[in-house]
């Protein structure tokens, strides 16, 4: 008896920790929502009042509203990550398959990601590593697949000052591997664990840019995972990351 006393009181405090564990992540989760949405709303809010108030050159309305206008897609992504992140944890998320060219739609993620404001201040080269003779299309969920191309470019870049970000593709066996492969700082073994976990994230350092809200990679993972693949990452620090997105190629061929 004395032995499930202990066995219990042991399980209850393990149970005590995690919850506590998660009451922290969601305080923080909570302080990166306030923090990712004030920037954008506070620019659209200010850019705009002094275009209004005729505060501003003519000849500097024009790069104005790009401030304005790309604030409001970086509100549109916060917004549509959280959205996203619920569906998953709630699992009313649903595959929706069409045919697409997998080429055109890395050159399509990475035109996105090089219109990113965060981007244009960086010297870092986004690369297509594929040659667009050895296009495939595939029938599978663009969109998700997509999404998931695309916070993997943007959690590249995020950790990335200069250097290249890579994406590509290639066959391993029944599998098709789409690649995002970066020469940032890299991710410390004892930080590979958490990554992939919701609001978990590399901690910033000195030379990245941070930010975020922590929840990219875990809908990445997600949404490759209800595709019947898996996302995997390799990585050192200091000397970059290879995060690999791989799904059954029978699953998305077009035979």
């Amino acid at each position: 008896l004395e032995t499930m006393v202990d066995e219990r009181t042991q399980q209850l405090s393990i149970e005590n920790e995690k919850a506590k564990q998660s009451d922290m992540l969601k305080t923080v989760f909570l302080g990166n929502i306030s923090h990712e949405i004030r920037n954008p709303v506070n620019a659209i809010i200010g850019f705009s009042e002094l275009i209004k108030n005729n505060a501003v050159p003519p000849e500097l309305i024009g790069s104005y509203l790009d401030l304005i206008i790309n604030s409001g897609k970086s509100l549109l992504d916060i917004v549509n990550n959280i959205i996203d992140v619920s569906r998953l944890e709630t699992g009313t998320c649903e595959i929706v398959k069409e045919e697409f060219e997998l080429y055109v739609l890395i050159e399509d993620s990475l035109a996105s990601v090089k219109d990113n404001s965060k981007v244009l201040k960086k010297r870092v080269e986004l690369i297509h590593e594929v040659d667009s003779s050895k296009e495939i299309t595939l029938n599978s969920d663009k969109t998700k697949i997509q999404q998931i191309i695309t916070n993997l470019l943007n959690n590249a870049v995020k950790y990335t000052t200069e250097g290249s970000v890579y994406v590509g593709y290639y066959f391993a066996g029944e599998n098709i591997n789409i690649f995002v492969k970066d020469t940032g700082s890299g991710i410390a073994p004892e930080e590979l664990d958490c990554i992939f976990e919701r609001f978990g994230k590399v901690e910033p350092r000195p030379y990245s840019s941070g930010g975020g809200l922590g929840i990219g990679l875990t809908i990445a993972r997600g949404y490759a995972e209800m595709l019947g693949g898996e996302l995997l990452v390799e990585s050192r620090l200091n000397e970059g990351s290879i995060f690999t997105f791989s799904i059954p190629f029978k699953a998305i061929s077009n035979n």
